[in-house]
């Protein structure tokens, strides 16, 4: 391979020679991070990058080596040369871009939450099945190595059974406004961020989740910050997910603190023989008279994600996080606020 087949670009070499094309839709910082991954996979190459704020679009253009940049999804992904569109925008919009790259052939790579309703998620699912397209969802911690390193555990019987997860988010309103839009955006943190947890949890029971109980707050209701939104979502849970192994999941979220107040996340595993905590760097294990420390690397695992998709693409790989393990993380969220209003535990067999 010649020079001529990389640009130098944001202090490095990308390659520019590629068996497929890709598409990255949205500009912000989740679009900065799937077109900084799909720029280290040596078979894809950067066609094109679209965003209603073009300045983004271009900034992604010099940083990564896209061919064009533009305003309208639609120009980006007809191109003859894409193959492969990465969906980076607010949920909101998730189902529209989706069903218009599967109906004209793309395989897609579309960030989490899949949808802010099961009708939209099945449209999407729908028109990919239809079109014989892949569709992945952006659950990155899949590909963690801290999770990989507990599933096995799990499996090996050192934590013994049954198991607890939990996870703790404490923070203030979210610097992007539309992840508070219940409607128009990302439908708050119940639907936008613990999705992610309630995916890891089944993949870490092997089980589907059953039912779950929550309670909670907007504790953001009122704030200036907020104004222009119609509907604000729900900020603050205690959410627990119960799940057909008889593991437990516990979640304690907010986005609704005074600005500038954030605290320390935390995260564990517990079972009757030990206890593991997954921490920036390292994962530690203790059981018993003995302690593992286990060193992590969690900012590569959506460049792991999207080799992996890129693999899927070529024929290479299986499917590991699909539009069907979408749908049911958002059922749980929905159950979760479905939970809220009620005040009783909802099943989660009984959303449709």
């Amino acid at each position: 391979m010649t020079v001529g087949d990389y640009l130098f670009a944001d202090g490095r070499w990308i390659c520019m020679a590629g068996r497929f094309g890709v598409a990255v839709i949205g500009a912000g910082d989740m679009g900065a991070q799937h077109s900084r991954g799909w720029s280290t996979f040596k078979d894809a190459r950067l066609v094109a990058v679209a965003d209603p704020i073009l300045e983004r679009a271009k900034n992604l253009k010099r940083l990564y080596g896209f061919e064009v940049c533009v305003r309208d999804y639609r120009e980006a992904i007809d191109r003859d040369s894409v193959d492969v569109v990465s969906v980076c925008t607010p949920a909101y919009y998730h189902p529209e871009i989706t069903i218009y790259a599967a109906e004209r052939g793309k395989h897609i790579l579309c960030e989490k939450p899949i949808a802010l309703n099961l009708r939209d998620a099945d449209e999407m699912i729908k028109a990919c099945r239809e079109n014989g397209v892949h569709l992945e969802i952006g659950f990155q911690r899949r590909y963690m190595e801290g999770y990989i390193k507990i599933k096995s555990l799990l499996e090996d019987g050192a934590l013994g059974r049954p198991n607890v997860y939990f996870r703790s988010i404490a923070g203030d309103i979210r610097r992007k406004r539309a992840m508070h839009d219940m409607r128009r955006g990302n439908g708050g943190p119940i639907i936008d961020t613990c999705c992610h947890f309630f995916d890891i949890w089944r993949v870490l029971s092997s089980s589907e989740p059953t039912q779950v109980y929550a309670r909670g707050f907007t504790f953001a209701e009122g704030r200036p910050e907020l104004s222009q939104i119609e509907e604000i979502a729900p900020d603050t849970a205690s959410i627990n997910v119960e799940y057909e192994s008889g593991d437990l999941g516990v979640i304690l979220v907010s986005w609704g603190l005074p600005p500038g107040i954030r605290l320390p996340g935390s995260e564990y595993v517990l079972g009757p023989n030990g206890a593991a905590a997954i921490l920036n760097d390292r994962l530690i294990v203790k059981l018993e008279g003995e302690e593992m420390v286990f060193p992590i690397n969690p900012a590569d695992a959506k460049i792991r994600q999207i080799h992996h998709f890129a693999r899927v693409v070529l024929g290479e790989a299986e499917p590991k996080s699909t539009g069907e393990d979408g749908k049911v993380a958002l059922k749980v969220s929905l159950a979760a606020l479905e939970s809220m209003r009620r005040k009783m535990p909802v099943n989660v067999s009984s959303l449709a």
